[in-house]
């Protein structure tokens, strides 16, 4: 594995960064537009999954990881993508059985 230029540590940093912050607000949208049966904020979690794919994108060629790195960056892109989805459908299913 050949080391990582200086110069690119920042922009893995960066990138890194808004990893988080955009799988925050995307998992945050979400769950605000189900709460709220809104359109435009489910488009507005789909941008910010968007953005969360073109950091990964830059995180990945900032870092230049090949091979079973890039199949553990999809395998993360899937997760963010499914989990907030799935936490979604537990917790619908949690509350509803207290209301009977």
């Amino acid at each position: 594995m050949d080391p990582v230029a200086p110069s690119m540590m920042l922009a893995a940093t960066v990138s890194a960064a808004m990893i988080i912050l955009l799988g925050a607000a995307y998992a945050g949208l979400f769950a605000w537009a189900r709460l709220r049966g809104d359109r435009r904020l489910e488009m507005l979690s789909l941008a910010a999954y968007a953005g969360l794919a073109a950091a990964v994108a830059w995180f990945t060629v900032s870092l230049d990881l090949q091979g079973a790195w890039r199949i553990l960056v999809v395998l993360m892109l899937a997760g963010y993508l499914f989990a907030p989805r799935a936490v979604w459908q537990l917790c619908v299913k949690t509350h509803s059985a207290e209301d009977r």
